[in-house]
């Protein structure tokens, strides 16, 4: 009868299998310190700016952040906006050079970045108890000093929070998560459509795509 054991020294000269590892989800970069953090945002922002300096499309500017804050959730756009304001009030008044021949300040750069994350946190479903405590915090500051320009959608997004404590259920949704059937963030379309009246769903649909492809 033959001998049919796998000799060691066979063994050893086969390769390992290779192993096979669940697709991971791509992930927002991650930063050392809040000046990076502020800097790249500065950098994302910037191309999509006009002229000079302003903003020419909410939408855009918001895909573009994306890059940057696409799994914030509530809560992590109140705690970056209070970064973004420290920012503003320091920023040392440096100027770019835009596409257009225009010229940007850091700071009104940093003011459209803080627009957007503004409209996010007023907006946007909470993803747990503490995004209902920071957008509270965030509107308590707002009543203060009159800095939201949000404070009717923050005011509107409080009382779903109140019902999602209650029954425990958070909806969850991040920067750049695309729910369906809107295949967007459902955020940026309800923040569209009260600072234009529409919103032409298809263009949205479309600029986030790619994040729609990783949801």
């Amino acid at each position: 009868m033959p001998d049919t054991l796998i000799q060691p020294e066979t063994l050893a000269s086969q390769p390992a299998p290779a192993k096979r590892c669940a697709k991971k989800r791509s992930a927002m970069p991650k930063f050392s310190n809040p000046t990076e953090l502020v800097e790249r945002i500065l950098q994302a922002i910037k191309p999509t700016l006009g002229d000079e300096g302003e903003m020419e499309s909410m939408p855009v500017s918001a895909k573009a952040l994306a890059s940057v804050v696409g799994d914030y959730t509530v809560a992590d756009a109140v705690y970056a906006i209070s970064l973004l304001k420290v920012a503003i009030r320091t920023t040392d008044g440096e100027a770019w050079e835009l596409e257009g021949g225009g010229r940007c300040s850091r700071s009104d750069a940093l003011c459209s970045a803080l627009f957007i994350l503004e409209d996010f946190a007023s907006t946007a479903r909470s993803s747990g108890p503490s995004c209902v405590s920071a957008r509270a915090y965030l509107l308590e500051t707002a009543a203060e000093d009159a800095t939201l320009g949000e404070q009717h959608a923050a005011a509107r997004s409080m009382l779903q929070d109140t019902a999602n404590l209650r029954s425990g259920d958070f909806w969850g949704e991040t920067f750049a998560g695309c729910t369906e059937p809107a295949g967007c963030p459902w955020w940026l379309m309800k923040a569209a459509e009260r600072r234009d009246g529409s919103v032409d769903g298809d263009e949205l649909r479309s600029l986030f795509e790619e994040f729609r492809n990783k949801s």
